[in-house]
């Protein structure tokens, strides 16, 4: 049943996160990965992905994968993996809808370059987590592009105000807009 695979699912990813394997069995283990990644049960995805979530053993290609699924497999994955790379994420957040967006603006760390990507590409509400996020590193560039596309959406306006180091330019163009000059 969908529930016994997805139990196995489970038990096969614990012992893949667990055990030191060699070369060969990494790549038995990779196969096997590939094979949960597609199968037809969102279950045995969800077990994969959940299991999986913050492990450096998850292979970069099923990551990705599972980073298109639907939001119950692709959401933990997009906001924990370790095996996600900054053009990952950068494709995700120009192709993949505000969910996906969100999630990689909430993600545990985040570089300039993702956080110029969710400032040019992504939702207000995207764009305002990443602002919120103390853990995701903004340029004056990546600020400036916020400024340009929300300048006239207070919470994002507020929540560069609230963060807690701002290039002298990005905080003389807020002064400039709260006083209207």
């Amino acid at each position: 049943t969908e529930e016994d695979r997805a139990h196995a699912a489970h038990k096969i990813c614990r012992c893949i996160e667990d055990a030191e394997l060699s070369a060969e069995e990494r790549e038995h283990a990779r196969h096997i990965m590939a094979i949960m990644a597609q199968d037809a049960a969102a279950l045995v995805r969800r077990s994969l992905a959940v299991a999986l979530k913050n492990s450096p053993k998850l292979p970069r290609e099923i990551a990705n994968k599972l980073a298109q699924d639907i939001d119950s497999i692709a959401l933990p994955v997009i906001l924990n993996s370790p095996v996600l790379t900054d053009s990952d994420l950068v494709a995700i957040v120009r192709a993949c809808p505000p969910a996906k967006q969100i999630a990689v603006a909430s993600r545990d760390s985040i570089s300039t370059t993702v956080t110029g990507a969710l400032a040019s590409f992504a939702v207000p509400e995207a764009v305002e987590r990443a602002l919120a996020n103390d853990n995701a590193k903004f340029d004056a560039a990546g600020l400036d592009t916020t400024l340009e596309r929300f300048a006239g959406v207070s919470t994002i306006t507020a929540a560069m105000v609230h963060r807690n180091e701002l290039p002298v330019s990005v905080t003389e163009k807020l002064v400039t807009m709260v006083s209207g000059e």
